[in-house]
């Protein structure tokens, strides 16, 4: 059976579709493009600054790429999370046009939903032949209620690599060559740049398949199959080798991810009925870890397709391959399955130790349920493909094929419905961060300097501000913190009353403080600013700059000020 031959016409509607729904899926991102964001979450802080910070590094400084404004002066403080290279050249083109954080993120969040909706189309028309299965599955995967539950994180949102990686690899098998292995490795690595939990998943699922294909139909005995196996691997190790080698660095400093914290972010069984849809509401239960339902058309439709096909002989006969496709889905999802209940399941820690290299750097093992929901998903291609075969045979109207398409797909949508998202408008921004966008370049630090492991978290929000300026600060927050940062902590938190703290700027560059001075407790404000007021008129800081807002009930919205260090004070 000859590969479905995809025209410009369909090709430019799976386009249109693909944008639809990504605006009415994710509504009301796109008509808040420059204004709105997560920003209740510091997490989606951090991950608005990490893409802006890569759209405009690969505009601009290519080979600045990890050295990060962050925990100045540290070098190659992107490496300290997860770089988010792809969704960050995903964003390169609206940064480049507006110079704005939010419609920079906002337009690789709706990229990631189409293109996730574009790939896996692609992916499900191979396998099956049927435009309908393939748009069925589609929707599916891409507004699966698992990505929804994660809208803070985007690299979680960048699941497009994944059918894209497999897309890749079926091609590989029915047309082994070092042509299928380039298109295979850069698929790869394209998955792995986009998330790299996603690309260790999508990785060991494909080598999984390379033995199970090369054994299913003897491929293990032409030259051809191995020649694609291995430029693939050559392909992926030449191009993420440069990416990767900052994490290498990291390790070296004692960064590791252990199997007791993996321990604390594995699904449990509740968990596997947890989702954010609001249809899935009545399946909640209070004692749930993880968030991993698939939904319910996923879960009937994906059973029931991968099953047919793989124990019924005449069923599985217009699906070309059909049965070792089914039986390859299966096994990746009975296998992620199983490791998404992390160490204690047993699965997870045979794979930690096989391949320590990889899994150094994972630690939420709730994430390996979206395969299980793309393996579902394959599987809802599947059933839709039997059902258009069953009817065709049957006689059935072209017309009432139509209208039950459209039926399934609303099925599918009202399965997996969130809209409205909560999406609130940008946090205001003071004024002196455009002076500080302005100045020369020099280093920052920003006040309340937050010390308890539980308020880290709070560094994000300076570093989603420095991207009105993108100068050099000594906060952050990441995954990992340098030994000195963590050490300097119990007495730079109290600048400007305790004159050590002047001592430890200086050792690290600063020339500018910026105060959030209604961020500090009522009884303390008082004795910052007088701190202040002391150190101004010993010369020591300058002041340069004050910004204060109060809402339309005269309530403090902020009141956030900016000086400069013109000397250092003896101690």
């Amino acid at each position: 059976m000859a590969q479905p031959r995809v025209t410009l016409r369909e090709a430019t509607a799976v386009v249109a579709a693909s944008l639809l729904l990504a605006v009415v899926m994710t509504w009301p991102v796109a008509p808040k493009m420059h204004r709105g964001a997560r920003v209740d979450s510091t997490d989606a802080m951090y991950a608005m600054w990490n893409v802006a910070w890569v759209a405009r590094a690969v505009t601009t400084n290519p080979a600045g790429l990890f050295d990060a404004n962050i925990f100045h002066p540290h070098k190659g403080t992107l490496a300290y999370s997860e770089g988010n290279i792809g969704a960050g050249v995903l964003g390169a083109p609206a940064w480049l046009a507006s110079r704005n954080v939010y419609t920079t993120y906002n337009s690789v969040v709706l990229a990631g939903f189409m293109l996730s909706f574009i790939c896996t189309y692609a992916l499900t028309r191979r396998l099956t032949g049927s435009r309908t299965a393939a748009a069925a599955a589609a929707i599916a995967f891409a507004y699966a209620p698992y990505v929804y539950a994660r809208l803070p994180h985007i690299q979680l949102q960048m699941t497009f690599g994944m059918p894209l990686a497999l897309l890749a690899f079926h091609r590989a098998v029915d047309r082994p060559g070092w042509r299928s292995g380039v298109v295979l490795g850069v698929a790869l690595a394209i998955a792995a740049l986009s998330s790299a939990y996603y690309g260790v998943l999508i990785g060991l699922a494909i080598g999984a398949g390379a033995v199970f294909y090369g054994v299913r139909f003897r491929l293990w005995r032409t030259r051809q199959y191995w020649i694609a196996m291995a430029v693939a691997v050559a392909v992926l190790a030449a191009i993420l080798l440069p990416f990767f080698l900052p994490y290498l660095t990291i390790r070296e400093q004692g960064f590791e991810r252990t199997l007791d914290d993996a321990r604390r972010y594995g699904v449990n069984w509740w968990g596997w009925l947890a989702s954010p849809v609001r249809t899935h509401g009545w399946l909640l239960n209070p004692d749930f870890r993880g968030v991993a339902f698939p939904g319910i058309t996923r879960v009937i439709g994906g059973l029931a397709g991968l099953g047919i096909v793989l124990f019924s002989a005449r069923h599985a006969a217009g699906i070309r391959n059909g049965r070792a496709h089914a039986a390859f889905y299966l096994l990746v999802l009975i296998l992620t399955f199983w490791t998404s209940f992390g160490p204690q399941a047993g699965l997870y820690t045979v794979l930690h130790n096989t391949f320590p290299v990889f899994f150094a750097f994972l630690r939420a093992v709730e994430r390996f349920a979206i395969l299980v929901t793309l393996a579902l998903c394959v599987g809802l291609a599947f059933s839709v493909k039997l059902m258009q075969e069953r009817w065709q045979r049957s006689g059935g109207r072209a017309a009432t094929q139509r209208i039950g398409a459209a039926l399934l797909f609303g099925l599918i949508v009202a399965d997996s419905w969130v809209a409205p998202l909560y999406y609130p408008d940008a946090l205001p921004v003071p004024r002196v961060y455009h002076a500080l966008a302005r100045a020369p370049r020099e280093a920052v630090a920003e006040f309340p300097f937050f010390y308890r492991s539980i308020d880290l978290n709070r560094h994000g929000q300076y570093m989603l501000f420095s991207t009105y300026h993108w100068q050099p600060l000594i906060n952050g927050y990441s995954d990992h913190y340098p030994k000195d940062f963590i050490d300097m902590l119990d007495v730079v938190k109290d600048f400007p009353t305790d004159p050590r703290s002047f001592s430890l700027l200086r050792d690290r560059g600063a020339r500018y403080v910026v105060l959030h001075l209604n961020w500090y407790h009522h009884e303390r404000r008082p004795e910052i600013e007088q701190g202040l007021a002391h150190y101004v008129s010993q010369g020591v800081l300058r002041f340069l700059d004050r910004d204060r807002r109060v809402d339309e009930q005269g309530e403090e919205v902020f009141e956030v000020v900016l000086y400069e260090i013109r000397r250092y004070p003896e101690l």
